[in-house]
């Protein structure tokens, strides 16, 4: 028998994580971003036991009533079914160490110390910081900054990802009379808009958030925002309903605002605009019908014929310095290259959208778009959808060698994995055992001890 005998109880019921912290918890636990990976060999603990236990203890964590901030002391797990059965009353609130300890006894002195001090990491309460403006340097900051790293969060027209941001980070060639480069983004400081962005600490570099928000009259008009995480997302969403309680997050109609008309020596520049109308006129104004079109996520109007280039996809021309419309030594106009060329989230890199597909990342649904390359590896097609291998989603028989389900998941006796059909079509060799939920070889279940035999057994 060995360290993970205490979890062998029926795991049907109450197996949703429906806290938010305590499903970040696993995920980081799972992914191995704690500094201890689950995949490796710890003596007779394999990764299916080792997974199990978070899914048994539901470790959960608590915020502070008066901050909100997340308590780093301690860690609630459930020791039992008992214990399960009574709901979030049954919880035991541990020391993180302990806590740890308790689901993974495999734990040296050393890796304990390792995993404590990277959940402190992890999930220390952020130094968010709000810098807002209207200054053509408050936007050119705002979107030339280096990125936090991008957690797994939910997205929609309204919040997006920070690492989907085309204007994100780019060296743009656009120079004005005073041949200082200018940033696209540089022409909503027309007065009429206010750029919101937490930083991760005061004065830092590193961006967590970002809206443009419409601020010349109330309610206020934002444009979608982008953003790190989710309690990122919250922060600036709460810093610009500060200032106007009102603020209209979902129309993203900014009909009457002005932007300002920024010449340089190849056009006039415009950025790529998230909302609507994403047209202006020679004067600023955002219309429908206007005569500059904000829509090609990297663009400088009226471009010398003297720089233009052919777009590989649509034969039209383009301005050649345009970064951003090149891609494996091919040149594309702005518009192709947003449709053909995307981001693979587990690589963190550019790719074409046609080497990419969708692959569940979580059991709450999350999904992330990965290169082709990157799914081999790391992601399995089951019933006809991808599953990443580290999402807890799915299991490799010992049988049959193939990925199935984690709702087909077996085990038996030996620690094997293999579902309930690959059992059954052993010619009866197989019989579940419903106290503890594991399969015996039918010649040995005569000898497994039941309920009653083991209570007994206690009694004397």
């Amino acid at each position: 028998m060995n360290c993970y005998s205490k979890f062998k109880f029926d795991l049907s019921e109450n197996t949703h994580l429906d806290s938010t912290l305590a499903k970040r918890l696993t995920d980081w636990l799972v992914g191995g971003d704690c500094g201890v990976s689950i995949h490796d060999n710890h003596g007779d603990c394999d990764f299916w036991e080792k997974y199990r236990a978070i899914l048994y203890c539901h470790p959960n964590l608590d915020t502070c009533k008066d901050s909100g901030k997340v308590d780093l002391k301690f860690i609630k797990l459930w020791l039992s079914k008992d214990a399960r059965d009574k709901g979030r009353s049954g919880r035991t609130q541990m020391k993180v160490g302990k806590a740890f300890k308790y689901m993974w006894p495999f734990l040296t002195p050393v890796q304990l110390e390792t995993l404590v001090d990277s959940f402190k990491k992890e999930f220390a309460p952020k130094d968010y910081h709000l810098v807002k403006g209207k200054t053509r340097e408050h936007f050119a900051n705002a979107y030339v900054k280096t990125r936090e790293k991008q957690q797994n969060m939910p997205s929609s027209e309204y919040v997006k990802h920070l690492s989907n941001s085309c204007m994100s980070n780019k060296t743009f060639e656009f120079y004005g009379g005073d041949d200082n480069v200018t940033h696209p983004c540089e022409i909503y400081a027309s007065g009429d808009f206010t750029q919101y962005s937490l930083t991760v600490g005061k004065g830092s570099n590193i961006m967590a958030a970002r809206c443009v928000v419409y601020t010349n009259e109330s309610p206020y008009r934002a444009a979608p925002i982008y953003a790190t995480s989710e309690a990122a997302a919250d922060k600036i969403k709460r810093h610009i309903l500060d200032d106007c309680p009102n603020t209209d997050f979902r129309s993203q109609d900014m009909t009457g605002a002005s932007v300002l008309v920024l010449s340089c020596h190849r056009g006039v520049i415009a950025p790529y605009f998230d909302f609507r109308p994403n047209q202006f006129d020679s004067d600023g104004e955002l219309s429908n019908q206007g005569e500059f079109c904000g829509d090609d996520h990297v663009n400088a109007i009226a471009s010398d014929d003297e720089n233009s280039c052919t777009c590989e996809n649509c034969s039209e021309t383009f301005d050649i310095e345009q970064e951003g419309a090149f891609f494996a030594d091919s040149h594309y106009c702005d518009e192709c290259y947003c449709e053909l060329v995307g981001h693979c989230e587990f690589s963190d890199e550019s790719c074409l959208r046609d080497e990419m597909s969708e692959v569940i990342v979580s059991d709450r649904g999350y999904t992330q778009y990965w290169h082709d390359d990157v799914i081999s590896d790391n992601a399995v097609e089951v019933e006809g959808d991808l599953y990443s291998i580290e999402s807890g989603l799915v299991f490799q028989s010992d049988f049959s060698g193939e990925f199935h389900l984690m709702d087909d998941h077996c085990e038996t006796s030996e620690g094997e994995s293999a579902t309930s059909d690959e059992l059954a079509c052993e010619e009866n060799e197989w019989t579940h055992n419903n106290n503890d939920g594991l399969w015996y070889k039918t010649d040995l279940f005569a000898d497994v001890p039941s309920d009653e035999t083991t209570k007994e057994a206690e009694a004397v």
